[in-house]
């Protein structure tokens, strides 16, 4: 344990230890990894998303935990996000957003039978988790993340659905805030009315679905 805890792991340690739980029992309360709750309480950075889980899995006002992170942010539910989101469609791809973001959005057209949920779910817990340990990663597990994500790509062109994605730099803390890294990514099936390709990008997207070829470059999903 350090010497000095940061505050925002004193108010979760401290809180933890009132409840008499284990650090293994908060993780799975709040739907973290083991690892994610050790490495806060040993002041290490803490995701929004998993700030907010760890409040209610404790009981605690998510404000006043997040006011204690840093750096001090929270992503806004209804951001400026660019309109157009470039396809991903390799899983390093994925992995060159996670790197140096701080924050990410995951959102997704309803899924339409339990295996494409599940791959979902799959798809953005993941996100979230290694967005929350990158800086710490070591090479090789950095590797495995790009297999990962591909993998979790590759299964989503199977059942006819897409990823896009892009990373803003966003202001937090007012005119005198630091501009973080957030990722956005929204999964969308290639029959959504969101989604407006012309007559190239569509045939560039059925090589892709039938496993030859690149990713149309910059079409994107449309409101």
């Amino acid at each position: 344990m350090p010497d000095k805890l940061t505050p925002l792991a004193e108010v979760i340690l401290s809180r933890r230890q009132q409840l008499g739980w284990s650090q293994e029992q908060l993780a799975l309360v709040a739907g973290v990894s083991v690892r994610t709750v050790q490495r806060i309480e040993a002041g290490g950075l803490a995701a929004v998303e998993t700030v907010r889980s760890l409040a209610a899995a404790l009981d605690l006002d998510p404000g006043h935990l997040l006011a204690l992170r840093q750096p001090r942010a929270a992503v806004d539910p209804a951001p400026d996000v660019p309109r157009m989101l470039p396809p991903l469609s390799l899983g390093s791809q994925v992995t060159a957003l996670i790197d140096g973001a701080r924050a990410h959005r995951f959102t997704f057209e309803d899924p339409t039978n339990a295996e494409v949920s599940q791959l979902l779910s799959d798809f953005g817990q993941n996100l979230k988790e290694h967005i929350e340990v990158w800086d710490v990663l070591e090479p090789q597990h950095r590797v495995e993340a790009v297999e990962l994500f591909g993998g979790f790509l590759r299964q989503l062109r199977k059942w006819g659905w897409s990823a896009f994605g892009s990373a803003t730099d966003e202001l937090y803390g007012g005119p005198q805030g630091a501009l973080l890294k957030v990722v956005n990514v929204r999964v969308l099936p290639l029959t959504s009315p969101e989604l407006s390709w012309d007559v190239e990008a569509l045939a560039k997207l059925r090589e892709l679905l039938a496993g030859v070829g690149e990713a149309p470059r910059a079409k994107a999903f449309v409101n």
